[in-house]
């Protein structure tokens, strides 16, 4: 049997305690790790939209404003809660699909040069979603959230 003094136990009991801490922080980053590759949002968060181009409308982001080209049956108050749907909607990945007949909307955010194209297909349970080659599915996320319809 070991003889140790009461300072030695302690600090036996300090390390097993850290070594605890330790492991239990490691298994928690790789669970959550896997949770987030499978799940994510769609656009990078904190993200802001500058610019929206669905088929006949183009909303543009002026100052803390939107301007609203193009179709004259929707209203600027139909249309941009459109934009903070984007910012909200939750993807998983998919394996890579071609999509039959996709609405295609273009995005254009904060700092970057090039329009970002999506194409999207409608279904029951949901959207498949192309971007980049990349196929997405927004589980229970409907169509007209997403689009002036």
């Amino acid at each position: 049997m070991f003889r140790l003094t009461q300072k030695a136990w302690n600090n036996v009991i300090i390390f097993s305690m850290l070594f605890m801490v330790l492991l239990f922080s490691v298994s928690n980053k790789l669970m959550l790790k896997s949770s987030e590759e499978r799940f994510r949002f769609l656009l990078p968060e904190h993200s802001v939209v500058m610019r929206i181009e669905f088929a006949d409308v183009t909303l543009k982001r002026v100052g803390q404003k939107w301007l609203l080209e193009g179709s004259n049956e929707k209203t600027l108050q139909e249309l941009q809660p459109l934009v903070n749907n984007w910012g909200q909607v939750i993807v998983e990945s998919q394996p890579s699909s071609e999509l039959t007949t996709p609405y295609v909307v273009s995005l254009q955010l904060a700092g970057e040069s090039t329009m970002r194209v999506y194409q999207l297909m409608a279904f029951e349970q949901g959207l498949f979603i192309n971007h980049n080659g990349e196929t997405f599915l927004a589980a229970e996320t409907k169509i007209q959230n997403l689009l002036p319809m």
